[in-house]
Formats: structure tokens, C-alpha cells, sequence
């Protein structure tokens, strides 16, 4: 028996999760069973991601991200890398 869904509510944070593969497998079906292409992400966010993204990989969406929304500036994203990167290696939460 199939389990029926939800409605979206993008408002609401959903307790489900469900499985987001980082590279699409219906472009690289090679990475479809691999642990490293598999996320677990709460069922709304990722309606979200799929509505903003579609089944862009992590460096498209990057570009998408930059060239659209970023006006070119990658200064932006230099930065977290930086900050993200030493706060992981100060044992600190994201």
C-alpha cells in the first residue's frame, strides 16, 4: 500500500524526510545508490529546493545562485566558505 502525502504547506516545518540526491539521477544514474549523493531533507524544503533549483546539480545551482540572484558577486560565497570552513574546525555548530 502506498502511503499518501501530506499537502505542502511551506510555512509549516515538516517532520518528514525524505531523500535529495546532490546530482540527479535521472542525469547521473551512476550516483544513485551511492551514500555520498544522498541527503536526508525535510519533505517542504525540498518541494522548495526542486521549485527553485529543478534537477540542477550543486555547482549549476551555485551558478545559478550567483549569475541571477548574486549579481556576479562571488565575494558572497568566498566568505561563508571561509567562515564555514573555520567554524567546522573550531567544532562549532553552522
Amino acid at each position: 500500500m502506498c502511503k499518501k502525502r501530506k499537502p505542502f504547506d511551506p510555512g509549516k516545518p515538516s517532520e518528514f524526510k525524505n531523500k535529495h540526491h546532490l546530482f540527479p539521477t535521472s542525469r547521473y544514474l551512476e550516483l544513485k545508490n551511492k551514500p555520498d549523493n544522498i541527503v536526508m531533507v525535510p519533505y517542504n524544503e525540498h518541494a522548495l529546493y526542486h521549485a527553485l533549483f529543478t534537477n540542477r546539480n550543486p555547482y549549476e545551482c551555485l551558478d545559478y545562485l550567483v549569475s541571477t540572484f548574486w549579481g556576479g558577486r562571488i565575494g558572497y560565497l568566498k566568505d561563508f566558505l571561509r567562515v564555514y570552513e573555520e567554524r567546522k574546525k573550531n567544532g562549532k555548530e553552522t
